[in-house]
């Protein structure tokens, strides 16, 4: 589990938007090289709109965030201090949040240890 972020932290990391973030990992599907190096394991502040909340097998309550393609979506799996705030979250609700980069899965970027800012 990542620990929370600093103050400092949050300050220096940067923002990213959800639409680059989806176009640098579709560009590289087969290795994600590129993405990984820009994003990976690394603080980004992100800005969104909720598309859905929900559970992966393994519990982890996660938010479906919206790109610009309808079908496309950046998935952000809550740090589980966050957890509880998420009952109120409905789709078309604009975030903020501050999460590490956790690469991608099945052809979506993934983000990992979300705080709501």
């Amino acid at each position: 589990m990542d620990a929370a972020p600093t103050a400092a932290q949050i300050t220096k990391a940067p923002s990213v938007n959800l639409d680059v973030l989806y176009r640098v990992y579709s560009l590289h599907l087969v290795d994600g090289a590129n993405a990984d190096q820009r994003f990976q394991n690394r603080l980004l502040k992100i800005a969104g709109v909720v598309d859905g909340v929900n559970r992966s097998l393994p519990g982890r309550v996660y938010v479906e965030l919206r790109t610009r393609r309808p079908e496309a979506f950046v998935y952000a799996a809550m740090a589980h201090e966050d957890e509880a705030a998420l009952d109120a979250m409905k789709p078309g609700q604009a975030v903020m949040l501050v999460c590490v980069g956790d690469g991608m899965q099945g052809g979506s970027p993934m983000l990992r240890s979300c705080r709501l800012q």
